[in-house]
């Protein structure tokens, strides 16, 4: 009776041994998974004319870095514009850039466009307080998964009273 408890106890240290080991291993591999895909998006710019005019455009630029140790394929990006920017479309429908670029690790893939906008109803300082009007970006890569980017924090959207709901939680 007492070798077989022995013999189970030294049993079940083995078992807690080789799961503690799984449990690394597994733990290890994730972070290396993370590792692999790791972009970071970033709005770089965006301008408009101060003067209220009937068509104006909101220029902006970006860019998608991959951090990661892998290549990976950007589809698409499509701009997410603030509520204020949206509302002032002249035609409002999205914007999707569609690259289907390969971009290798340490790689930079440059993000441009323009919106217009009608802002003949504006006061100057209402056209200012626009910006930013793109307050992130829309990513489809490789197997045509999506994710959102947002280039601001949600208190700085709340603050500038632009809508955060879009931001994962």
């Amino acid at each position: 009776m007492k070798r077989s408890n022995i013999q189970l106890s030294k049993l079940m240290g083995i078992v807690l041994v080789i799961s503690g080991f799984m449990m690394i291993v597994t733990k290890l591999s994730v972070e290396a998974g993370a590792e692999e895909f790791r972009i970071q998006v970033s709005g770089t710019g965006e301008t408009i004319n101060g003067t209220p005019q009937e068509k104006v455009l909101l220029y902006y630029s970006g860019e998608i870095i991959n951090h990661g140790t892998k290549s990976f394929i950007i589809r698409s990006v499509e701009p997410i514009l603030s509520e204020e920017a949206e509302s002032l479309l002249v035609e409002p429908k999205a914007q999707i850039l569609i690259y289907n670029t390969k971009v290798k690790p340490k790689d930079t893939l440059n993000i441009e466009g323009s919106f217009e906008l009608d802002t003949s109803t504006q006061r100057e300082e209402e056209i200012t307080d626009l910006l930013p009007g793109i307050i992130a970006y829309k990513v489809t890569y490789s197997d045509k998964e999506s994710e959102i980017f947002p280039l601001y924090s949600e208190t700085y959207l709340q603050n500038k009273k632009h809508d955060s709901s879009f931001l994962p939680n």
